[in-house]
């Protein structure tokens, strides 16, 4: 018994204890204030921003398809495209072209 204990107590004085919060663990996103609060954005503008913030979670940029969007948020392309200029407009997000055939790459501004 003395030799489990020594042993536990060995692998407890070397291992690294990683906590994450538990909105990393769940799929969580913290949105600013700065969004929700936001006078010029429409509703959907700020899910918009929402989605795209999950989308590029630790980074600062990614690339989901018009089809990928409106699959998930449940709109149409028009609808996508009308908040993603809203987002531009209040200078939230920039959006590049990725070339022929390809996704729009959205990055985020903090």
């Amino acid at each position: 018994m003395e030799k489990i204990n020594s042993i536990i107590k060995q692998k407890l004085e070397t291992a690294e204890l990683t906590i994450e919060p538990h909105w990393k663990r769940h799929g969580y996103i913290a949105l600013g204030n700065k969004i929700i609060i936001h006078p010029k954005l429409s509703i959907g503008a700020k899910l918009f921003y929402t989605y795209l913030l999950m989308r590029c979670f630790r980074k600062d940029n990614c690339f989901p398809s018009y089809e990928t969007i409106g699959k998930d948020l449940r709109v149409s392309k028009h609808t996508i495209i009308k908040f993603k200029n809203e987002l531009i407009k209040t200078n939230l997000i920039k959006v590049y072209r990725r070339g022929w055939g390809k996704t729009n790459k959205y990055v985020l501004k903090f």
